[in-house]
């Protein structure tokens, strides 16, 4: 490797950076002749030290909601870890509990530097099982240089299905008594309620549409036959839980 160094004055310098992933160590033979010309030679070995940190993210494995607002039913996590050498510790722990508590999660990475953390991986890390709420969870990365990096992943866990889904026949649907699901019509609205801004199913006819800001919703030009017609709506929240029910009229 003499040809990467040069002598300046009474030192030996590299004439660019030391780079760790492309050459984390030189071998050198350096030669001193003294006035009447004898000479002592000696291979020196200079090993680079490793100052770049490991790269890691990560983030939720499948977001059940939106993809992007970290609202999920399933708060399995999954990422990747990358360094110019060898990922000695990774080690996590979830915020509000003392540094000092992260646990070791090197089962969970394989040969490719990625890692992925179940459930039940994650309720042994916290100590207890996730209830609905919000959750931040550190994953710290350490070299064998010792360089560290760790990253945050937030997610919000919503596990209950939409609380409330009724359908009925709307007020000008209705020919019989007020509420008795019977109608002389043949084409009617469906009206009900359900959880704010949840995805409302008609599966008879597939269609899909948005409750309003109150949860309320209606179905309308829905085709009838002579005798007993069963609906069957699903309510999907924004964290993808769902709620079905069947309404005959």
């Amino acid at each position: 490797d003499n040809a990467a160094f040069a002598i300046i004055g009474n030192q030996l310098q590299l004439q660019s950076a030391a780079n760790f992933a492309l050459h984390p160590n030189y071998s050198v033979r350096v030669r001193a002749t003294d006035a009447g010309g004898l000479s002592f030679e000696k291979v020196l070995t200079i090993a680079v030290t490793d100052t770049i940190a490991p790269l890691i993210n990560g983030g939720l494995a499948n977001d059940t909601g939106n993809n992007t607002d970290n609202l999920t039913s399933d708060p399995s996590i999954q990422g990747q870890v990358s360094d110019n050498g060898m990922i000695a510790q990774l080690r996590a722990w979830f915020q509000g509990q003392p540094h000092n508590s992260a646990q070791s999660i090197q089962f969970a990475l394989n040969n490719n530097g990625q890692y992925q953390l179940t459930r039940s991986q994650l309720e042994v890390l916290y100590g207890y099982p996730l209830s609905d709420g919000q959750y931040t969870l550190n994953i710290e990365a350490v070299d064998g240089a010792g360089n560290l990096s760790t990253v945050g992943i937030h997610f919000n866990l919503d596990t209950t299905a939409p609380a409330n889904l009724s359908v009925n026949l709307s007020a000008d649907s209705d020919t019989g008594p007020l509420g008795d699901l019977k109608t002389q019509k043949g084409s009617i609205t469906l009206t009900g309620q359900t959880e704010p801004n949840a995805q409302i199913k008609l599966v008879n006819t597939g269609t899909t549409l948005s409750a309003d800001a109150n949860g309320q919703f209606q179905f309308t030009n829905i085709a009838l036959t002579l005798g007993d017609n069963v609906f069957t709506l699903e309510a999907t929240d924004t964290a993808g839980n769902q709620r079905s029910i069947s309404q005959t009229v």
